[in-house]
């Protein structure tokens, strides 16, 4: 009931946070925040795009505040589109406007350039501004919205490292994330960190402890009606039994099918069909699962799915590589389709190799283009993919090395 009211309540609600940019409400910021948090997570894109269209920055009435305002919810909107280098010069735009004291606005924006770097593929820049926003935020007035901005930056610099598998430290900040939100009673933040720390689990081969996590996170999205939130849980769920040993094979992947399912329904019901938390990743997991289960047919059926929209996109090589090469390993298994599987391991390894060799995990592709000229009896192009293979693995070691892992 409180969820329909609010929806019917949007227009004015719209309509008053532009009134508090205009007046230089002194709650503006927390205001406006709020409402786009809430847009966010019910994806209601149309009324998101209405919060964030209007530009108050010519006007005589705008003030610094509501420039500032302005230009963080156009970087956040670069941001979440995908466009990461426009959401990187709006976000040095408001740096460069700051005073270089210590401040609010400075660590929040320092916050958000992080999200930028991280997203662009700099990894240690990105490292840097979470690093030098922690040492502002630490330095000001301990308030509730300090803690708060603290426990998110935390919550980011978390997954950075566990991006780099830095694990130790990734879970240091977590835990700390977790800590700072609760004491600003931020519920949200809680629950996403702990969504992030149950997604690392997996990672770690801590199976229970990645499913209480996720659990608990998805209890609490559905006691606030987040159906943007709870798909990204029932997804991570999906790829957690996906991953376990804990189970056997066919228990671990018919709960792995169930909670990828239900995630697609509600990403397809709010119409979340591609990007990073759309149902495009929810059914490259999903042909993944078919695929471990003997579904072929399926899985290929997915796996066709998710090129034809991550092709529509430069942003998503990786992810489009990817499935090139799931849907190679598939064709491998059948004499009559090698020609085929070779073409698109050949066409993957052209777009993984628009990215950065050594975290792109180039290897998986020279590997299947080896057993493909194997398969057909290529010894000299299977000696040279194999090689090529072993290189790509020992150039990944030493990056992960010098990353001090």
């Amino acid at each position: 009931m409180a969820t329909e009211t609010a929806r019917y309540e949007l227009p004015n609600l719209i309509s008053a946070a532009h009134s508090a940019l205009l007046t230089d409400d002194k709650d503006a910021i927390d205001f406006v925040d709020n409402i786009d948090r809430f847009l966010r997570q019910f994806g209601m894109k149309k009324q998101l795009m209405a919060l964030n269209s209007s530009d108050f920055s010519d006007s005589r009435e705008s003030s610094d505040k509501t420039w500032l305002i302005q230009q963080h919810k156009q970087a956040e909107q670069f941001l979440s589109s995908g466009d990461f280098e426009s959401a990187k010069k709006a976000s040095y735009k408001i740096l460069d406007r700051l005073p270089t004291t210590p401040s609010y606005d400075r660590c929040r924006t320092l916050e958000l350039l992080g999200r930028c770097e991280m997203e662009i593929g700099n990894v240690e820049k990105a490292k840097e501004h979470y690093y030098e926003a922690i040492s502002i935020g630490k330095a000001l007035e301990t308030s509730k919205s300090v803690k708060q901005l603290l426990g998110i930056t935390y919550g980011h610099l978390g997954s950075l490292l566990q991006g780099i598998a830095d694990f130790d430290n990734a879970e240091n900040a977590y835990q700390e994330s977790i800590k700072l939100s609760r004491e600003a009673d931020n519920k949200e933040g809680e629950f996403k960190t702990k969504t992030n720390l149950g997604v690392m689990n997996i990672f770690r081969g801590n199976f229970i402890s990645a499913e209480e996590n996720l659990l608990q996170s998805l209890r609490y999205c559905r006691s606030v009606h987040s159906p943007v939130w709870e798909a990204d849980i029932l997804h991570n769920l999906g790829f957690a039994y996906e991953m376990t040993d804990e189970l056997d094979k066919a228990e671990k992947l018919d709960k792995a099918e169930k909670y990828y399912r239900e995630s697609l329904a509600l990403k397809v019901g709010i119409g979340n069909i591609s990007g990073l938390n759309g149902a495009v990743i929810t059914w490259l997991q999903l042909g993944s699962v078919y695929h471990k289960s003997g579904k072929n047919k399926d899985a290929e059926a997915c796996y066709r799915k998710c090129l034809d929209i991550f092709k529509q996109s430069p942003i998503n090589y990786f992810h489009y590589s990817t499935t090139l090469t799931l849907l190679g390993e598939i064709l491998l298994q059948d004499p009559h389709r090698l020609t085929e599987a070779r073409k698109i391991a050949e066409e993957a390894l052209v777009y993984r190799q628009k990215l950065d060799p050594k975290r792109a995990g180039i290897w998986r592709v020279y590997e299947l283009l080896e057993q493909v000229a194997t398969k057909q009896g290529d010894t000299v192009s299977a000696i040279e993919y194999a090689q090529a293979a072993n290189q790509a693995k020992m150039d990944a070691l030493e990056w992960m090395q010098s990353m001090g892992n």
